[in-house]
């Protein structure tokens, strides 16, 4: 006499005999009970939500927790996402996988996190006008803000005259730069001459 049973299995279809208890083969008495189990199909299971934007650590553990086997976890840089942040989450194909979507449970899953900001080197814009020096640290993926400008002997009004972190260092792609502009030669008092001699005058002022 058979009887039915159903389960979860992942390569026989469902609606199909995955086996028989007896298995097949075995010998038995007339009028036995036969325990078929047929297959539900493979286990489905729904990929939780809160996986974009969740600490890596807390996203594994979610997904991990529903069944799912997580590929080798790939990291890229972002210019505004924190170290650690999922960006996204994808199939063995390498297409995204929605939240809420329902998968097969055997589906190998890979989170992508992010590495933060590119690791650049500081270019030197000492030297530069104000434009080319915002220019040049945006093409490095830096923030230009400006110091309060100070007067200078040498250096053209205009142009940076010192620049915080310097040159050469390592940073961050979105790091701030932080730029002293020149404002040229520092103004002075004209004395009172008044009275003076032409030739004493004169030397006076040529000190200035």
């Amino acid at each position: 006499t058979p009887t039915q049973t159903e389960a979860h299995h992942d390569s026989v279809a469902e609606g199909l005999v995955i086996t028989s208890v007896p298995a097949s083969g075995e010998q038995v008495k007339r009028e036995s009970t036969v325990e078929l189990v047929i297959s539900l199909g493979p286990r489905m299971c729904t990929v939780p939500t809160g996986i974009l934007g969740a600490a890596q650590a807390d996203a594994e553990a979610q997904l991990g927790h529903e069944g799912f086997t997580l590929a080798p976890t790939v990291e890229e840089h972002y210019d505004d996402q924190a170290a650690g942040i999922v960006t996204a989450l994808t199939g063995p194909d390498g297409a995204p996988i929605e939240e809420g979507a329902t998968i097969r449970h055997d589906t190998v899953l890979q989170l992508t996190v992010s590495a933060g900001p590119a690791p650049v080197t500081i270019p030197r814009v000492v030297d530069l006008d104000a434009a080319a020096a915002q220019a040049v640290l945006a093409e490095a993926g830096l923030v230009y803000v400006e110091a309060e400008p100070q007067y200078s002997d040498t250096v053209p009004r205009g142009v940076v005259m010192a620049q915080e972190p310097a040159a050469e260092v390592a940073g961050h792609r979105t790091d701030t730069v932080t730029v002293t502009l020149s404002l040229g030669h520092a103004p002075v008092v004209v004395p009172d001459v008044s009275g003076w001699d032409a030739d004493t005058a004169a030397a006076k002022l040529q000190e200035l």
